[in-house]
């Protein structure tokens, strides 16, 4: 679920991927699974930032409202026997009180937000977004998008890395 969960969100950011593509960048036969740390780093192999956001439904809804989806983990099974699952949010539908997500091999999936929030929170609440140079998340907070910023410029050609920081500059012109 990894590497199509990573290869959604790329995707959205203009990059042409597969998930068979990320499966040597994120994928770890011996956990059949994926790592937080491989699915953070591997957007800059694209030239893309990545961003965790604040741990709070806001959060995502401020990002899925701007227009893009965003990457979550969650954890299916008990907090001590979990089963992990990456999905990405890609809309919310405040009438039927229901996140829709791509997981898996659907396309589409609705979830009721009590469900959600409850296997959102037994993942200790992790969710990220893949920013172009130059983006911003809706709800950020200067020191930790400086970090993701400076993760991102060691293997950025000079130019998105200028983008990057200058975006920063503009949003947050008096911060040191």
């Amino acid at each position: 679920c990894g590497p199509a969960a990573l290869a959604s969100v790329l995707v959205a950011s203009n990059v042409v991927t597969t998930p068979e593509a990320l499966v040597p960048l994120v994928y770890i036969p011996a956990r059949k699974g994926s790592l937080q740390v491989e699915m953070q780093a591997a957007p800059r192999k694209f030239g893309r930032l990545s961003y965790l956001l604040s741990p709070n439904m806001e959060s995502i809804l401020a990002e899925i409202n701007a227009g893009r989806p965003v990457l979550v983990l969650h954890n299916y099974g008990l907090p001590i026997l979990p089963r992990w699952h990456y999905a990405v949010v890609i809309g919310y539908d405040s009438t039927r009180d229901r996140f829709i997500l791509r997981s898996g091999l659907k396309r589409r999936d609705e979830w009721r937000v009590r469900t959600f929030m409850v296997a959102w929170h037994h993942a200790d609440r992790w969710a990220m977004v893949v920013l172009r140079p130059g983006e911003i998340p809706v709800i950020a907070d200067p020191r930790l998008y400086l970090q993701a910023a400076a993760d991102f410029e060691h293997g950025a050609n000079p130019e998105d890395a200028m983008l990057v920081f200058d975006a920063a500059v503009k949003r947050w012109p008096s911060e040191a």
